[in-house]
């Protein structure tokens, strides 16, 4: 039996998250309490998948014991933590039905935030994966899961590169982040301004760039060299963070050759996502 664990604060996503699995056939359940975690796996099937969900609501000191024992009862145990920016926790809860367990505004559910963030801090030290849905709509987070969990739980490691701006905030969940704001800017190019660097001219302008090339050519024999190492210390997956100034021209393009250039390599595919373009 593959068994997943999520675990996380309310309103992060991971009924979401059950969804898309329960799609892929696995035996799904949501907000399980930490101590009926034991009893139930006694009770389940050996033989049929299973992911649950964990409201870290209900983490105490004493629940990282039974997460670690469920881990050695079931080898096969992926764990994965969810987070949530604070501002973000707290819109989503008064769109949604899980403002009745904060029947007295922000302060309660301040506390109760702070609380859920303790625990949740201590778990990213040694769950497989990490994700912060704080940018992430629904589904945005429904094509993450199918890609990121479902691929990282059949491949040794994962790769995913991922493009963004600066000015929309630095993602949280990336082992490297490059700063490729120091190539020339497309965006200055009036012609180009509305492109990305998806688009056919803005590559043709980038590929013209000796920086661009150099810096290419050196971000991808880093990673090619580094990500076989990660995989023998047990790293499930391996995320790159490529950011420029908004998140439209610069870091689409080193992104998408990067991804190109990794896979001939590495022989493998990549995860890509570019978080500022449609």
């Amino acid at each position: 039996m593959r068994l997943i664990i999520i675990i996380g604060p309310i309103a992060t996503g991971k009924t979401i998250a059950l969804r898309a699995l329960e799609k892929q056939g696995y035996h799904c359940i949501d907000s399980l309490p930490v101590d009926l975690l034991l009893a139930f796996l006694k009770q389940t099937s050996n033989k049929q998948n299973t992911a649950i969900s964990i409201d870290s609501l209900s983490l105490s000191n004493n629940s990282f014991e039974q997460l670690k024992q469920a881990q050695y009862d079931y080898p096969a145990t992926y764990f994965i933590a969810f987070t949530t920016s604070k501002a973000t926790l707290e819109q989503r809860l008064q769109q949604t039905s899980h403002k009745n367990r904060f029947p007295h505004s922000k302060d309660i559910m301040s506390d109760q935030f702070i609380t859920q963030e303790h625990f949740v801090r201590q778990l990213l030290d040694w769950v497989d994966l990490h994700i912060d849905t704080t940018d992430l709509n629904d589904l945005q987070l429904n094509e993450l899961v199918n890609q990121r969990i479902a691929q990282e739980i059949s491949m040794p490691l994962s790769i995913h590169i991922q493009s963004f701006g600066y000015k929309h905030g630095i993602p949280t969940d990336c082992n490297y982040i490059f700063d490729v704001r120091c190539l020339a800017n497309p965006y200055w190019q009036a012609e180009l301004r509305e492109y990305s660097g998806k688009d056919t001219n803005v590559i043709a302008f980038l590929n013209q760039q000796p920086l661009a090339n150099q810096l290419l050519i050196q971000l991808s024999d880093f990673i090619s060299t580094w990500a076989p190492i990660f995989e023998k210390n047990n790293y499930q997956q391996l995320k790159i963070g490529i950011g420029c100034t908004g998140g439209q021209h610069r870091s689409v393009y080193i992104a998408e050759q990067l991804s190109q250039q990794l896979c001939q390599k590495l022989e493998q595919e990549t995860v890509l996502s570019h978080r500022d373009i449609p």
